[in-house]
């Protein structure tokens, strides 16, 4: 789910003239994409899976170990943390490092690379799907062999896509760090000062603009603050969390509500893709980079999330709080739940983010100043994040009322 406020920084309808006023910073010529920006993170996602098991294997024989040999398995799983960590980590350098990048190859590079950051989610919604509805937990064989066979797919398009124009390629840069929000507002000023006859597909996208954010705001006040809300009790007490989660499903289950929730979750998706396949054209600073990775993770995170959580209840079971965690005992107790810790954990801080630079781009489409918007964003980052730490305790089996 992509901000709905976002800004193109070569929008069809703004002016050349107006956005070279901006400052830019230096000039360079596009020659060929390093293989370096987004080869690591491919094989990183490739191995994914097998790092999972691995971190997994290892936490368990470290919880079960003693002296020297716990240790070792200690050192083992944290290794394995890494490793899944690792296509997230590698997809956003590479990212950050061609975000001035706009030629064919550099623009599927960006998509591809946008994949690799939400392959926690990406990886589950695709064990899931080859399991069908009838499996809890998908098929892990069936699924591995899919993961494995669409990234080769992936990774031969990317190589092979833009080669011929590539070589004729320009890449001219945009401004980036604090000149953002410059080029942002110089963008809106001409769409706004444009009295011509926008494109088709320009009205659609800035259709799909409004219509995401109030999607957003909408999913925020009728569903997800409260849910999460409702997550925090869990690090009091279960009980106390099943007595608050009975209370707001009266609301968001009920039957005029949910399959309102879903449509509006299918409609920040769709106008979230919208936006992307817009976004990814262009260039970016960092902030816009950001913002578009923490989306597609998001929107990859609700598809599987959905996907698991209509499934368990088509088999009859309770989507409650040892549904998400594993039990009493919290995640790492359950080599399953264990497996979905990162996902989790990821997702709550991509909210967080997206949230917080949603948030600081209508604040300078509304002409608030840069340092206000920015500060506005991180207190929304931090809020988000401290409560994303705390719900990811409770997941863990922290509790502080006993």
């Amino acid at each position: 789910m992509l901000s709905s406020s976002q800004t193109p920084y070569a929008s069809s309808m703004a002016p050349a003239a107006t956005l070279a006023e901006v400052p830019t910073i230096g000039a360079r010529r596009a020659t060929t994409l390093p293989m370096v920006h987004w080869v690591p993170a491919v094989a990183a996602a490739m191995i994914y899976p097998v790092a999972l098991r691995f971190a997994i294997d290892a936490l368990h024989a470290a919880q079960t170990g003693d002296g020297f040999a716990r240790a070792l398995w200690g050192l083992a799983a944290l290794l394995g943390l890494i490793l899944i960590v690792a296509p997230a980590a590698l997809a956003l350098r590479g990212l950050l490092a061609i975000r001035l990048d706009t030629t064919p190859k550099a623009i599927a590079v960006r998509r591809l690379l946008h994949f690799a950051v939400a392959v926690p989610p990406a990886y589950l919604l695709c064990i899931r799907i080859a399991g069908g509805m009838n499996s809890l937990v998908g098929n892990v064989a069936s699924g591995l062999i899919a993961w494995w066979g669409l990234w080769i797919v992936l990774a031969a398009v990317v190589w092979n896509v833009g080669r011929a124009a590539q070589a004729s390629s320009d890449s001219t840069p945009a401004p980036v760090g604090s000149r953002a929000a410059a080029i942002e507002r110089a963008s809106l000023a001409a769409r706004s000062a444009d009295t011509g006859t926008p494109s088709f597909l320009s009205t659609v996208v800035g259709r799909a603009r409004k219509v995401h954010r109030l999607a957003i705001v909408a999913i925020l006040a009728s569903f997800l603050i409260a849910h999460l809300a409702n997550h925090l009790f869990a690090l009091w007490s279960v009980p106390a969390q099943h007595t608050v989660m009975l209370a707001l499903r009266t609301w968001y289950r009920a039957v005029w509500m949910e399959p309102l929730i879903l449509a509006l979750f299918a409609v920040a998706a769709l106008t979230g893709l919208l936006r992307f396949g817009r976004l990814t054209r262009g260039q970016a600073d960092a902030f816009r980079v950001v913002q578009t990775v923490s989306g597609v993770y998001l929107a990859f995170f609700l598809a599987s999330h959905i996907w698991a959580t209509l499934g368990a209840r088509f088999h009859g079971i309770d989507t409650d709080w040892a549904f998400a965690s594993g039990g009493r005992a919290g995640m790492l107790a359950s080599g399953v739940a264990a497996a979905v810790l990162v996902y989790y954990a990821f997702a709550l801080l991509a909210v967080a983010t997206h949230a917080g630079l949603g948030l600081r781009m209508v604040l300078l489409s509304r002409r608030v100043r840069t340092v206000a918007a920015n500060r506005s964003a991180r207190l929304v980052f931090l809020f988000g994040s401290a409560a994303s730490a705390l719900i990811v305790a409770a997941l863990l089996g922290v509790r502080l009322g006993g």
